[in-house]
Formats: structure tokens, C-alpha cells, sequence
């Protein structure tokens, strides 16, 4: 189908190559898929991710492990994948580590000419730091106590999960290429998704 790399059914591992998922006896002798990265069903650690000063940048193998300089903790089941539902960033990482590797481009230059640009977000970007051209335009983050973040906002390497730059127009037209083609009318997100993403096939011993 179209240019499908990756199987949504099959083993994380088939396709990581800059780290591997340290399975382990939690999984139950279950392997982890795309599927189950996508729905947040794989069984994952590390729910959300406070991001870093422009000072810190860890590697993504870092966060994955929870090495310092990353200050999350490993990335690693809790239990058996496909058992429910549970919002992991660490598991959405992870995906970002997949669409790197198999693509051979870092994962703001891949999903800016295979996303952001087809759906005409010019006002969107993965950068980390953000582009040039959009931070004059990026909004102050605050803590919780309603303090402004120091150097204006937080950087996100884990990409994937945290690290979209965007504005309320650029977001309305994902929406809309979204609804449109499930409404039969654009086939827009449906191509892109199987740029990388295809359905199983039959595997022979």
C-alpha cells in the first residue's frame, strides 16, 4: 500500500535500530507494535515530560533509558501490551525513534516535508530550538504557580510527544484535511499515514 516501511502489527525491535525495547517478563512473551504505540495500549511507562531548558539537550537513547541528562524516568513496560489504555509520552518517544530510523532523517525534517508542508502548516515546525522564523511569534509558558518559565519556554527533544510549534490556524487545517477525508472528500492524511504505516502481511516461517 502506497509506500508502507513499517507493519503496525509487527515488533518495534523489526524497525528500531538506535536503541532497542528492553523487553522483559512484564510483557508476558507479548511483543509491542505501532498499533499499540499509536493507542497508547503498549503498557508503557513515563506519562508526560516537563522538557528542558536551552541549556540541556539529552539524546533520545538518554530519555529512553532515563539517564541523565534526561529527568524522566526509563521508558519501560508496566504491563502486558494490549491489556487497556494508558497515555504514555515515553511510548510516543519511541515512535519518533521508529520514523527516524526507518526514514534516515531526523524526525523535524521528515515530518516537515511528508506532514506539515503537504497540509500547507507554514506556521508549524519540530524544531528544537524552534525555527528561526517562528520565535518572534511563540507564545511565554507559565508554571503552575503562574510564573513565567524561564527563557520564555521549554525545549523538547522527545518531539513526537511534546515538541510541535503551532498556531490555532495551522492546527484547523489538520483538522480539516481529518474530517474531510473521512468524509470521502481528501485523502490527504490517509496517504501520509501510509507513507510509513502499512497494514500486516502473512510472514512464513
Amino acid at each position: 500500500m502506497e509506500e508502507g516501511r513499517v507493519e503496525l502489527h509487527r515488533d518495534i525491535n523489526d524497525y528500531l535500530r538506535s536503541w532497542k525495547f528492553p523487553y522483559d517478563s512484564t510483557t508476558h512473551n507479548k511483543t509491542i507494535t505501532l498499533a499499540h504505540l499509536l493507542s497508547h495500549t503498549a503498557g508503557l511507562t513515563v506519562h508526560g515530560l516537563p522538557g528542558y531548558p536551552s541549556t540541556t539537550d539529552p539524546p533520545l537513547t538518554e530519555i529512553l533509558n532515563g539517564l541523565p541528562p534526561a529527568v524522566n524516568d526509563p521508558v519501560r513496560s508496566e504491563k502486558e501490551p494490549g491489556a487497556g489504555y494508558e497515555y504514555s509520552g515515553g511510548g510516543t518517544t519511541i515512535t519518533q525513534a521508529i520514523v527516524s530510523d526507518v526514514s534516515g532523517l531526523p524526525y523535524e525534517e521528515y515530518m516537515l516535508e511528508k506532514v506539515l508542508r503537504p497540509l500547507g502548516m507554514t506556521q508549524s515546525s519540530f524544531h528544537q530550538p524552534p525555527a528561526p522564523q517562528l520565535a518572534p511569534h511563540l507564545a511565554s509558558a507559565y508554571d503552575e504557580k503562574g510564573e513565567p518559565v524561564p527563557g520564555h519556554y521549554h525545549l523538547y527533544p522527545e518531539q513526537a510527544a511534546a515538541g510541535l510549534w503551532t498556531t490555532p490556524s495551522d492546527l484547523a487545517r489538520l483538522l480539516i484535511s481529518i474530517q474531510m477525508t473521512l468524509r470521502g472528500e481528501d485523502s490527504s492524511i490517509y496517504s501520509l499515514s501510509l507513507y510509513l504505516y502499512s497494514p500486516p502481511k502473512p510472514h512464513h516461517e
